[in-house]
């Protein structure tokens, strides 16, 4: 939800539909669907910025509902070129190479026929389709299926920190998230959970802040797993933070913050002043 909720900050700073395009990397035609989507919903573009639950109502209008069965519409602008797009993969007869070219090639030869697709979704036609494997990458398959068979998923005890004044005035989200201790994991790992069904709580000096279960999650685990899996090679021990139930609570130097999760166990940790040891 973050990506809907920076294109409408970015709209609603004066950005043209243009320049947002080119870093945030969606189509023109998207970000007006996400703006008009979001003017409907009631908010006023350059009068107030975009929230978290403005992005959610967005998305869920917007998301596209999969018929099973059915061709999506990158799939369908390439099944015709299906053949030819196995023929460039596929080793040259008599040739040394275990390999044809690459799909970064192949992606500026459909290019320059008029065929332009994401990178990602060639990616996944290829390995649908064609029968492409990237050697090299080990990565989490993408596929409609049954809870616990997109990936095997280990929960394990951990927190997330956010610096809300650096989320709200910087465009990227990295140094109100990402600085060093916003992260706290640890310090185990437990197998054989029901992911999707786990209570989870946050506790400030002992007062419970947050309470609920992964069932309600917008998307699930294996959504969000399967997901992030098109875009990110995935490897054994990278972690996916999903985000939280409920509402967040503003903290100060000497709160002590718990995190638990059903069936894992309790993270503890006291918040000390910047700097200090």
């Amino acid at each position: 939800m973050w990506e809907i909720q920076n294109v409408l900050r970015r709209i609603g700073r004066g950005e043209t539909k243009a320049a947002v395009a080119r870093v945030t990397g969606h189509g023109r035609r998207t970000i007006r669907r996400y703006v008009a989507t979001a003017v409907a919903l009631g908010w006023k573009p350059g009068l107030e910025e975009p929230t978290e639950e403005l992005a959610v109502q967005v998305f869920q209008r917007v998301r596209p509902v999969r018929e099973e069965g059915r061709w999506g519409e990158t799939e369908q602008r390439l099944l015709p070129y299906r053949a030819r797009i196995k023929a460039w993969l596929k080793p040259e007869e008599g040739s040394s190479s275990k390999r044809g070219l690459r799909l970064t090639k192949v992606h500026q030869l459909l290019g320059r026929e008029g065929v332009e697709v994401a990178y990602s979704s060639l990616h996944r036609f290829a390995v649908k389709h064609c029968g492409f494997m990237d050697g090299r990458r080990l990565t989490v398959r993408v596929a409609e299926s049954e809870p616990g068979e997109v990936a095997e998923v280990d929960f394990g005890r951990l927190g997330l920190v956010s610096e809300r004044d650096w989320q709200r005035d910087d465009l990227q989200w990295l140094r109100a998230k990402g600085s060093d201790t916003f992260g706290p994991i640890g310090p185990a790992i437990v197998t054989g959970l029901d992911y999707n069904d786990l209570l989870v709580q946050t506790r400030l000096n002992g007062e419970v802040r947050q309470s609920e279960s992964t069932k309600d999650l917008i998307f699930s685990v294996d959504e969000i797993v399967s997901y992030v899996s098109r875009y990110f090679t995935l490897m054994p021990g990278d972690v996916i933070f999903t985000g939280t139930p409920g509402t967040t609570s503003a903290m100060k130097p000497g709160d002590v913050v718990e995190i638990e999760v059903e069936g894992v166990g309790v993270l503890r940790n006291t918040l000390v002043p910047a700097g200090s040891s």
